[in-house]
């Protein structure tokens, strides 16, 4: 646990490769989603110091990882906000290449992000704007590198877009994944496409059935490809990765039982071309 005067957070390690944080206020008040777009609307210093040691946290244990939070939706602000970090080897190794960004870069404005939506329209991506010798290829080195304006303005920027989103009475994805574009973007999206977190992409899948249905017996249906497929499942073939386990659970925090399985990132550091997403190369590899 990590706190300040004002607000604190946990994380519970889910397995050795995953964590699940949430935040609290002096009360010790889980915050909501809405306090938390609140705060980044608000640039609140003191809630954007703890959230950066958060993030930074998750790099030490985990170097590179997916963030994802849950599902929301402008009837559902009041829930508790929490986010899910899910280790990802690809996305240690690679290279910035904001190259794919780069003409909406070039006609942004202001100094410090840009934001635009991605070529299926179905999404909004917020970007960085470069800084000289720095590197943003994902949110770990983001997060320890980038001027403490430039974070305030960036997070600011995605609570910006996230309300203007939340107008529309439908869930968003709220994530970063980062293996079609070697850039961190935060995503907004209309649908869990890229997500690896099983919890987070059944919440899509799990309103459609009767309360009284049998997971087991479910089938879901895959957004991308329009084919039905096993509960959770995603559209890309898993690729198992064998990674050491780093992660010792925190003696403040229970591990949860009975967790679901959570699905494998889709992609591992030789195999990547392969197995990302058709739709993830075609709608962000050049963004015009």
């Amino acid at each position: 646990m990590a706190e300040s005067t004002i607000f604190k957070y946990e994380f519970t390690p889910i397995d050795n490769n995953t964590l699940k944080y949430h935040f609290l206020n002096a009360k010790d008040n889980e915050l909501s989603y809405a306090e938390f777009i609140k705060l980044l609307h608000l640039g609140d210093e003191n809630f954007l110091d703890i959230f950066k040691k958060a993030l930074n946290e998750a790099t030490n244990e985990l170097s590179a990882y997916f963030w994802e939070c849950p599902p929301v939706s402008k009837e559902t602000t009041n829930k508790p906000f929490e986010f899910v970090v899910t280790k990802s080897d690809t996305l240690s190794y690679i290279k910035q290449d904001y190259s794919s960004f780069k003409k909406k870069i070039t006609k942004c404005l202001n100094k410090d992000v840009c934001s635009f939506a991605n070529l299926g329209k179905d999404a909004t991506l917020i970007v960085p704007m470069p800084c000289h010798n720095l590197d943003y290829k994902n949110l770990s080195n983001f997060t320890m590198n980038a001027p403490k304006e430039q974070q305030i303005n960036f997070w600011q920027e995605v609570a910006n877009k996230l309300t203007e989103s939340l107008e529309i009475s439908t869930p968003k994805w709220l994530s970063t994944n980062g293996l079609g574009v070697h850039y961190l973007h935060i995503r907004i999206d209309n649908n869990p496409k890229y997500y690896s977190w099983n919890e987070y992409y059944e919440e899509k899948i799990l309103p459609l059935y009767k309360k009284d249905c049998s997971i087991s017996s479910m089938q879901s249906f895959n957004y991308d490809q329009q084919t039905p497929t096993k509960m959770g499942s995603k559209a890309t073939p898993k690729v198992q990765q064998n990674i050491e386990p780093k992660i010792k659970p925190k003696s403040e925090t229970k591990i949860e039982q009975n967790v679901k399985p959570k699905i494998e990132p889709n992609v591992e550091l030789n195999v990547e071309a392969k197995f990302v997403s058709n739709a993830e190369s075609k709608m962000e590899s050049k963004v015009n």
